[in-house]
């Protein structure tokens, strides 16, 4: 797996786990940690991030069900590529 890869996919898992909640103080700091360790973690959890939010705006406007099954196949996605790489992932953020 490339660095491009690899961070892309912390970033799925780092979405999907602020997706479930509010971050506790610890995986927050490791999230801050994971985020100041190279700007290529930056630029991939700001690309989904924005994906992310795209699509709850597109659910918003009565077009959801593409969307809803694009969320769905990338959460899908990131739990074959990372299942547990923090350890967070969980299906339910993905309806």
């Amino acid at each position: 797996m490339s660095r491009a890869e690899r961070a892309s996919s912390e970033a799925a898992d780092w979405l999907i786990a602020q997706e479930d909640g509010p971050l506790l103080a610890e995986d927050h700091a490791a999230f801050d940690a994971w985020l100041a360790a190279l700007e290529g973690n930056k630029a991939a959890y700001w690309r989904l991030e924005s994906a992310w939010e795209e699509a709850d705006r597109v659910c918003a406007l009565g077009r959801g069900t593409a969307v809803l099954l694009w969320k769905q196949d990338f959460c899908a996605a990131a739990a074959q590529v990372a299942p547990s790489s923090t350890g967070r992932f969980n299906y339910a953020t993905c309806r």
